[in-house]
């Protein structure tokens, strides 16, 4: 059974960024664990748990897989019922990008053995039905919520759509090439590997975003979340306003920042209709009400249903107070949440989410 394993053995162990994570799970195993020097890794990103008498092994393909296998481990140790160890033999692959912007539902988050959160949070129609009225806030996720993941990338999106978020609060600007990307700064360098690529392999010296063609942006990856150090460079790419579209239709909502949607209306709607997401997008600020009344109108006549509208709601949060401990993050959340409508926003998706699940 599980409680009589003896040792744990980690294969060709290398945590990268998520070394901090992974020492602190390795630190509650109740048995001895052996690490294992790497060699070579799994090519394919995942992990394997395999049983060798009244031991286990667990070799995984980079530190998030390690971590997402460690947190399994202890999760089936914790549970009250049996396991034989030959019953946690598995190997685990994780999809391609391409797999989960087209169906998140086979994106596994990282933390999905170390916490689960409140079903009904997690329900689209319940978001779309507190929308109009001032039943609960709403949990608005600050450049998609970048603590496990990269901020403004499609990862942490999922992961916050996942942990409940409502409304993502992401940043968008143009490629050389006119496509709409995900990216807080005008420059590159504060968040991607850009000063390790720029000039090679054909791609520009420039920093600013905007002199680099889609493609071109493509060959560079995004650095780490906050949980991580932030020099840490992940496998995680630029997504597109089309991207997000397609993970948020049907499960949350996001607003454009950095652009104005009143200005980019014509290409913004043009991949609305091209992923056929009509209720994803949020009309916000930015955008004159009669301007918004009008659009909403034509979609509704259109494609019978549109985003929802934030024009009168007002967004209660300082992101900078919210760098203290988490029951002080608590009080903030009180405050911010004292008044009707209101929209928080927050880098702690999470412990808003559970703030909500108890007080609303």
């Amino acid at each position: 059974m599980i409680s009589d394993w003896k040792k744990l053995y980690i294969k060709n162990y290398n945590p990268e960024y998520y070394g901090e994570l992974c020492a602190d799970a390795l630190a509650h195993f109740p048995v001895e664990v052996v690490l294992v020097p790497a060699k070579s890794g799994l090519i394919e990103k995942g992990y394997e748990i395999g049983c060798d008498g009244d031991s286990l092994w667990v070799e995984a393909s980079n530190g998030e897989m390690l971590y997402l296998a460690l947190t399994f481990l202890q999760k089936c140790h914790q549970a009250s019922y049996a396991y034989p160890l030959e019953g946690l033999v598995t190997k685990y692959v994780f999809p391609s990008r391409a797999a989960y912007v087209e169906d998140c539902s086979v994106f596994t988050p990282v933390w999905k053995h170390v916490w689960t959160p409140p079903a009904r949070l997690l329900d689209y129609e319940e978001k779309k039905a507190s929308f109009p009225l001032s039943n609960r806030p709403m949990c608005w996720a600050h450049r998609g919520g970048g603590l496990y993941y990269p901020e403004n990338s499609i990862e942490a999106i999922i992961s916050s759509i996942y942990m409940g978020a409502d409304i993502m609060e992401l940043d968008f600007r143009y490629t050389k090439d006119n496509r709409i990307v995900l990216m807080h700064w005008d420059t590159l360098h504060q968040s991607t590997d850009w000063e390790f690529k720029k000039g090679k392999n054909g791609l520009p010296e420039s920093d600013f975003l905007c002199d680099w063609t889609y493609d071109q942006l493509m060959q560079l990856r995004l650095k780490a979340g906050r949980k991580f150090r932030a020099d840490a460079i992940t496998e995680y790419q630029i997504p597109t306003l089309e991207e997000v579209l397609k993970v948020c239709d049907g499960r949350a909502f996001f607003i454009m920042d950095k652009m104005n949607p009143a200005e980019e209306w014509p290409q913004i709607y043009e991949c609305i209709c091209k992923t056929g997401c009509y209720e994803a997008f949020a009309f916000a600020y930015k955008m004159p009400e009669e301007m918004v009344t009008k659009l909403r109108r034509e979609m509704m006549e259109k494609f019978g249903k549109t985003g929802p509208y934030f024009y009168w709601r007002k967004h209660a949060g300082s992101l900078e107070r919210e760098v203290i401990s988490a029951s002080e993050r608590q009080q903030v959340f009180r405050e911010f949440s004292a008044g009707k409508d209101t929209a928080i926003m927050t880098n702690y998706v999470q412990d808003l989410i559970e703030y909500i699940d108890r007080n609303f």
